[in-house]
């Protein structure tokens, strides 16, 4: 069958009223191209057309033009021999038992008339044999799409109507997105687009053909979830409604089912949908951004690689996974060309889809807002719950002790995709790392990764003192009861405020711990930006993402952005301000704001907390049980009574000299509580201005 195309393809161009003209739909006449312009003018081209049909050639000598019209006899009379060996046999019976097989598994799967399954293998055999595409370059010719579908009844032998149907936009085998026809391309060996290469070679070649692992190179079999839908549970009562809403979608086959996935990057949108698909005892495919080679896919090509997927689920249950949406709907961008307009296609798409099919996006800016209007929700994934970092983080196989897990699952910006990547690196390296300094690889990693990305970095593990007890706090509020008090309540506005080093951030985030909801902690430089409009903006998500999580907000250095606007210059001070106060006023969840410089702080604002209560420096009694946890901690021996009346002589000492002393300790060691006690001594006199005191003989001044 292939050779008997391949000749009619031969004879379409040679022979113009070979075929005779076919009607348009008004009934009128139009001409086939012209083969007179094609027609070979040499002996050199007559060998040419001689050795692509497989007929004899001329002589050396001949005419030119009675050579040609000699090859036509010949390839007439070819034609000729060959239908009448295959009359009476089904045009696939002609075809090799493997593409034969396939092709008729490709035309099941999209729903193909016999008419379109015809095309399309001739269109295969157009793309992938290079004698077809020599033949169809060498003869040449100026295609339109009445012409093409001329070409394609008289080659294939099928009626004008169904070659014309078959490449309607409409029609099966074009709103497969398979394959498109280019319109203003004139030449037949470019006039196809594949949406998959691989799809061409595979159909002719694979003994095992899907058609799935055909079109390989723009859809992808989603991996297995790494987490489980209950892992997402700080969505709120979205994660019930989303559930249940896909449930019943794939259980009445609901067409034109799209939810829009967006938050910061690596925050799980691509793990939730995982998790999802898996609860959902569904599958779940992914639209490629890459081909094999990893070039990268364009937006329109993606587009089309979906609604190639959708023809192929169609009767499966599944879902569809589109990653980066933004690529697809770019923000138009000032003194650029603008492109054409793909709306009225993409709104068609998002109403017509036949597989429930997830957008995920970094952004929502960008994106049109016609285009949300036709999702069915749009779910705004935040960072995980507190207790799902700590699990992630204690099965990763670094060996992080149970103090580390913790520090590192208080930053609400650590997300599955940063810890996972961090974690095969140094896993990667682990040979040339002691084991010891592992989590301090481990952390600069997520740290450099988190500073890139504008986020809060973790506080060093070595900054985090391992001795944190309440009852050391030395303020006129009773910290446990405070505790007692917010879980009664279940909301707060607390500011605390007193001298640097007194435990304030630590207290709040204790408080969480406590309390047993996730701390997220924001500091200025979180929330203050230098464009217009945007430290508003950051302000108002601070207390949305917290409200959603329901985790405890605490706010570091507050008067960093609450600064009285008495002394305000810039307008944008003080709307920074009333933002505040806005958003403050309308929060019914947990707030913790902490200060240095409470005198510095807005009236209004510090008169809006309900409670303001100062961390001062640590009493007397408490400085010989705090060295005596800390010594312990380090594995020290016990200070000694002379020691201890040192320290006690001691003054504006807070807990957090301690732990500035106990990280020096890490890496200039302080073998005795004598040398630590000096240390501390040293700390004080920077406070308070005074002589210097030494323990034991010293020289002297």
């Amino acid at each position: 069958m292939a050779q008997v195309w391949l000749l009619k393809l031969a004879l379409f161009y040679l022979v113009p009223k070979s075929h005779g003209p076919k009607p348009t739909a008004r009934g009128q006449n139009r001409s086939r191209p012209d083969s007179a312009e094609m027609m070979p003018t040499s002996i050199e081209t007559c060998y040419e057309l001689a050795f692509l049909t497989g007929v004899k050639g001329p002589r050396k000598n001949d005419d030119p033009l009675k050579s040609i019209r000699s090859i036509v006899r010949r390839i007439e009379r070819r034609v000729s021999v060959l239908e009448h060996q295959i009359k009476g046999r089904h045009w696939l019976e002609s075809i090799p038992k493997i593409p034969r097989r396939n092709l008729i598994s490709t035309g099941a799967v999209l729903g193909l008339s016999d008419f379109e399954l015809r095309c399309l293998t001739f269109v295969v055999g157009l793309s992938v044999h290079e004698t077809y595409r020599r033949l169809s370059s060498f003869l040449g010719g100026n295609l339109n799409n009445h012409d093409l579908a001329c070409l394609f009844a008289a080659v294939l032998d099928i009626p004008f109507e169904a070659a014309r149907a078959a490449f309607h936009r409409q029609g099966r085998l074009m709103s497969s997105q398979l394959l498109r026809c280019k319109t203003s391309v004139q030449a037949l060996c470019e006039k196809f687009d594949w949406s998959s290469d691989s799809f061409r070679f595979s159909v002719l070649s694979d003994m095992e053909f899907d058609i799935l692992n055909a079109v390989r190179d723009r859809i992808i079999q989603a991996p297995p979830a790494t987490l489980k839908w209950g892992d997402f549970k700080h969505l709120g009562k979205l994660h019930g409604w989303l559930f249940e809403y896909l449930q019943e979608a794939l259980k009445t086959r609901r067409q034109g089912v799209n939810i829009l996935a967006w938050g910061k990057i690596g925050v799980g949108k691509t793990e939730l949908t995982r998790a999802l698909a898996l609860a959902l005892n569904c599958e779940l495919f992914e639209v490629a951004t890459s081909d094999e080679e990893g070039d990268p896919i364009d937006g329109i090509s993606r587009l089309r690689s979906l609604r190639l997927l959708e023809g192929v689920c169609a009767d499966r249950r599944c879902m569809i996974v589109l990653d980066e949406a933004e690529d697809i709907w770019p923000a138009p961008q000032p003194f650029m060309m603008r492109k054409p307009s793909i709306k009225g296609w993409t709104n068609k798409i998002l109403e017509t889809n036949k597989v429930i099919t997830l957008w995920l996006t970094n952004s929502v800016s960008a994106i049109d807002p016609a285009y949300l209007r036709r999702m069915d929700m749009c779910v705004e994934v935040t960072a995980t719950s507190l207790k799902n970092r700590e699990e992630m983080l204690r099965n990763l196989p670094l060996g992080l002790s149970s103090g580390e897990i913790r520090h590192f699952a208080m930053n609400e910006n650590l997300t599955p995709g940063i810890l996972a990547r961090a974690a095969s690196v140094v896993n990667a390296i682990e040979v040339q790392i002691p084991a010891e300094d592992r989590p301090e690889a481990f952390e600069t990693i997520i740290n450099q990764t988190l500073q890139a990305q504008g986020f809060s970095r973790v506080s060093n593990t070595q900054n985090m003192t391992e001795v944190y007890d309440p009852k050391f706090i030395n303020s006129d509020i009773d910290p446990v009861n405070l505790v007692a008090g917010i879980r009664r309540t279940g909301s707060a506005r607390v500011l605390l405020f007193g001298p640097p080093g007194g435990g304030k951030s630590l207290y709040a985030q204790w408080v969480a711990q406590e309390l047993g909801q996730a701390a997220h902690l924001k500091k200025a430089s979180d929330l203050l930006s230098k464009y217009l409009g945007e430290s508003e903006k950051n302000i108002a998500a601070a207390f949305r993402e917290a409200q959603e999580a329901r985790a405890v907000l605490i706010l570091d250095e507050v008067d960093g952005f609450l600064s009285d606007r008495t002394n305000a210059t810039r307008k944008h001070e003080v709307t920074g301000v009333n933002e505040f106060l806005v958003q403050m006023e309308n929060y019914a969840g947990i707030l913790i704001c902490t200060t240095n410089l409470f005198q510095n702080m807005d009236g209004a604002a510090a008169r809006r907390f309900d409670l303001k209560a100062k961390l001062d420096y640590l009493r007397t009694e408490h400085l010989a049980e705090l060295l005596a946890a800390h010594l312990k901690a380090c594995g020290l021996p016990a200070a000694s009574e002379r020691a201890l009346d040192e320290l006690r002589e001691l003054k504006m000492l807070a807990p957090g000299d301690f732990a500035s002393v106990a990280r020096q300790h890490r890496f200039a060691p302080l073998p005795t509580a004598d040398a630590w006690v000096r240390v501390l001594a040293t700390e004080s006199e920077r406070k308070t201005g005074g002589a210097r005191r030494f323990i034991g003989f010293h020289p002297a001044s």
